[in-house]
Formats: structure tokens, sequence, C-alpha cells
């Protein structure tokens, strides 16, 4: 099929994309081993129509017919959170038409998923003690609401990585247009921003009488380059920040480059620094740091200054890794805790203790198989 471009439609050159093409295939493939042994009602054919309207729409905002994604759709995050959402609710409404024996088999991943979400007293996680207690209709109508809650908590966790995204980029561009409006101000005037000094162990010109003064561009007094040199130090030193900062991030594989945008905000962000830091030894701010001797030192603390800028954004890094750290994974494998064991005579005494994980302290880890009780007649 081709597009208005000539191009046929194709997936977005985008991980997001593959691995929700890749999840709607999975789910299609799924509904159709369930129909293949399930016999047709009107219930199961409703449920049909529905998850495949919601593959269609997953399938439909992963595939393109022109180049790229538009600013606008990027920025909101809409065809992401169109398509996995769409993918979620799939899920959910996949579990009417699974037979019971791969319903059951989902219990622990679905228990291992919500100790994610749950706190340890949660009334919802004591509840899933009497799941396999419950009638079948009964056990597929809590694992659909325990399915939405958890992909519920997933998307609201996919925001705010996207709303944090967008103020990082929000910020390097203010700053980015605040710095390049202060160097061509100051380059019009330069006598109104110097970033000269006057080291007083020097003597006066000679010539003049007045005062020798050492300049970031290397001539006798202030000049359009000299907020240049100071600000592109600035951003060298950013960016040499950034380089060594992106290196402590966990890697990611959502959608939102939460990285890259933290990379964008210190580049500017050295600028910045710089130009303030050079006026604030200028100004004597720092004693006996206000009389640099020569340029080299004057480029050297700009450069220092732009790197500096770090101190101030390691608290910005540290609240990235935060969020990135809060968005739901999937479980590694491991051993959990489990409850007591019932005591003889009470619902689900023959069940063992490990299939009823309970959330453990801190991280939660994967579940190991469930002993799955048999389905009630």
């Amino acid at each position: 099929m081709a597009g208005k471009n000539g191009l046929s439609k194709q997936l977005w050159a985008e991980q997001w994309a593959v691995d929700a093409s890749v999840k709607a295939d999975s789910i299609e493939s799924q509904l159709n081993q369930a129909l293949a042994v399930r016999p047709p009602d009107a219930k199961t054919t409703v449920t049909t129509d529905a998850i495949m309207k919601l593959i269609d729409r997953s399938r439909s905002v992963t595939t393109r017919d022109r180049r790229r994604r538009g600013l606008k759709d990027s920025w909101r995050g809409t065809s992401v959170g169109q398509a996995y959402q769409s993918l979620h609710a799939a899920e959910i409404l996949l579990l009417d038409v699974l037979p019971d024996a791969e319903v059951d088999a989902m219990v622990p991943q679905l228990m291992a998923r919500a100790a994610e979400v749950l706190a340890r007293d949660d009334p919802r996680w004591v509840a899933l003690e009497s799941l396999p207690d419950l009638e079948p209709d009964a056990r597929r109508a809590y694992l659909r609401n325990l399915l939405a809650l958890i992909y519920g908590a997933a998307d609201q966790a996919y925001v705010r990585v996207r709303d944090f995204r967008n103020v990082l980029y929000t910020s390097a561009a203010l700053i980015a247009v605040l710095m390049v409006g202060l160097c061509v101000a100051v380059s019009i005037r330069p006598d109104g921003l110097p970033f000269c000094f006057t080291p007083g162990s020097t003597l006066p010109d000679p010539t003049t009488g007045d005062a020798v003064q050492v300049c970031p561009s290397g001539q006798d007094g202030p000049t359009s380059a000299d907020v240049f040199i100071i600000a592109g130090l600035g951003l060298l030193g950013g960016a040499l920040a950034a380089a060594f900062s992106i290196r402590h991030l966990r890697g990611t594989s959502l959608p939102y480059d939460v990285p890259v945008a933290l990379a964008m905000l210190k580049v500017p962000s050295g600028s910045l620094t710089a130009v303030a830091g050079i006026l604030l030894l200028g100004g004597g701010f720092v004693p006996g740091l206000s009389e640099l001797d020569t340029q080299r030192q004057i480029l050297a603390y700009a450069l220092v200054f732009g790197y500096a800028q770090q101190i101030a954004t390691r608290l910005i890094d540290e609240r990235a890794q935060r969020i990135l750290e809060a968005v739901p994974t999937k479980p590694e494998p491991g051993p959990s805790p489990a409850p007591p064991r019932r005591e003889a005579g009470e619902p689900g005494a023959g069940l063992d203790s490990d299939s009823l994980p309970r959330r453990s302290r801190g991280r939660s880890s994967a579940i190991p198989p469930v002993k799955v009780p048999p389905v009630k007649e």
C-alpha cells in the first residue's frame, strides 16, 4: 500500500513500534488458537470483534506512510500511547476467550506483576489469597481487574516519563534562547558586560597610563568576541559533563529518550554557568580569584565552570533515574516470600505455599511456578 509520498507503509523506525507490532501479532495468534477450540457464541463473537478492532488500531499508529512522525505527535506521545493502551485493552479482553487452563497458567505471572504496583497491606493484594478458591468466571473477572490495574499503573508511569522528558527539552530550549540573546546583546556593547580582568601585579601601559587588562579574546580591552569565547567554552564543558553523566544512567527500553534530553539540558547549562562564573570572578565574589593574570587562565576557568553545571544538574540526573526505575518492568526470575500455610480444613489448604507469594520488601521478584488447582465444574 502506497502513501502520499510513494512510500509503502511500514513500521516506524523506532523500537516502540517494533515492540507494539510483535505484541499485536502475539495477541492475534493467541486469539486464533483460543477460537479454534472454543465453541462460538454471541459473547465470544462480540469480544473477538472488540479485540480485533483494538489490534487494528494499534497497528494503524505503528505503520507510516511518511518519513518521520510529526513534532506534535512525538511531543505528546499520541501514537505511542494509543498503540500500547490499545494492546493493553486487547489483552484484558483476551482473558474472556482463553481456555481455563491458559487463564490459570497466567496467574503466577499476573501476581508477580501485581507485586510491582500493590503494597503488602493493600486489600487487593491480600485478596489474591482467595483467588484459587474462586469459580472460573469469578477468577476471570478478578484477573481482568488485576490486569487493568497493572496496565493502568504502567500507562501512568509512561506519562510521567514523557512529561519529565518534555520538561527537560523545554528547559534546555529556554536556556539556549536566553544565552543566544545574551551573547548577541553583549557583542553589540561589549563594555556593558566586560569579561576582562585587571591584574594588580602588572604595570600600567607606558603610552596611555591605563591599567593593562587581560581579556578572553587576547585583546587589551573588551571585544565582541569575549562573550562568544566564554559561552563556547561553557558549551564544551557542558558537553563533557553530559558524556560522563550518561554512563551512570541505566539503559531503558522506554519510547521516551530521557538520557538524550538530559544531555541536551547540560550543554546550554554549561554555557550559562561559564558566563555566570567568570562574571562572579570579575566582581570579586570569590576572594583570591578575582585577578586572573593571563588569557589562558580565563579560558581554563570558563571551561571548568562549564563542567561545573554538573553540580546543579546532578540532582536532575537522580530524579530521572528514580522516574525510570518507577516504571513497572517484567519481574526477574527468583524466589519470593510465601505466606503461611493454611491449616487443614481451611479453603485451599491443599495448595503449596509457593502458589500464593506475598510481595517482598523493596524490589519484587518473580514467582515460582504455581500449582494450579483443578477447575471447578
